[in-house]
């Protein structure tokens, strides 16, 4: 899998610097990236930082998990993940919910 590519995420309050693969675990980003529109920025004016780390986190780690499923279908990885993305989401309402609302506009 290409890992080479940096995308970078304009906010509000900065820049992020993100993997090609970890960016296109987003659908929008990833019909932007085939497109050639995004030019390696993709704007996301109204999120948080912390936020798009935490969505940033969990990409990276399913894009993980496809990678080693390629290589390797395995039932103790998939119970691994189902775990992982339990305890992810074990977070305050508000961080929930404004979470939930980015992955739902980035078709995550």
């Amino acid at each position: 899998m290409e890992r080479k590519m940096k995308i970078k995420a304009e906010l509000m309050t900065g820049d992020e610097n993100v993997e090609d693969y970890v960016a296109r675990e987003s659908k929008i980003n990833s019909n932007m990236m085939e497109d050639d529109c995004a030019n390696n920025v993709i704007p996301i004016p109204n999120v948080m930082a912390s936020i798009l780390s935490k969505m940033i986190e969990w990409c990276k780690k399913h894009a993980q998990m496809k990678e080693d499923n390629n290589n390797n279908n395995n039932e103790e990885k998939e119970k691994e993940l189902r775990s992982w993305d339990k305890e992810f989401v074990n977070l305050d309402t508000d961080t929930l919910y404004h979470l939930l609302i980015v992955a739902n506009y980035f078709d995550i």
